[in-house]
């Protein structure tokens, strides 16, 4: 995990270049809109995680973009949740996490679309060996096995 306000926009542009990174993990960081296109073109990040930090206005448009970006952690964050709207045109998250997050009533049935519609287990869509599948990259991604379960 990195961490500090030193992690910033030029720090974004240099992990930018990792190209085989699948999962990262930023706290407390000072990323603009720029920092977060540079994460979102990451072509093999699945799982990125932006706690405790502003994230600004903008940046779940362009994380949307983002190929292959499935499980997205929110927790502590600021940022207005109707921004999340991009999210909610598609099925390209698997795992959201909003842990501490705070979001005011009018923002509850976006979020109540997004959980429901989006990332809910879909009935009868998986066998076994793909829950095992799934359950062991999330857990090569350092993301815990349980957010992949076809379980409630």
């Amino acid at each position: 995990m990195l961490g500090t306000p030193h992690v910033n926009d030029a720090v974004a542009t240099s992990l930018s270049r990792m190209e085989s990174l699948q999962a990262l993990r930023i706290a407390s960081a000072r990323l603009s809109v720029d920092g977060i296109r540079a994460l979102a073109a990451m072509p093999r990040l699945e799982a990125l995680s932006l706690r405790d930090q502003d994230v600004p206005p903008g940046s779940f448009a362009i994380l949307r973009s983002a190929p292959r970006l499935r499980f997205l952690d929110l927790d502590h964050a600021r940022f207005d949740p109707s921004e999340l709207r991009p999210f909610d045109e598609s099925a390209t998250l698997d795992f959201l996490s909003l842990n501490d997050t705070s979001v005011a009533d009018r923002h509850v049935d976006l979020l109540g679309r997004l959980m429901v519609t989006k990332l809910s287990p879909r009935p009868n869509a998986r066998d076994d060996a793909s829950r095992r599948r799934d359950s062991a990259g999330c857990h090569r991604l350092g993301i815990p096995a349980d957010v992949s379960s076809d379980s409630p």
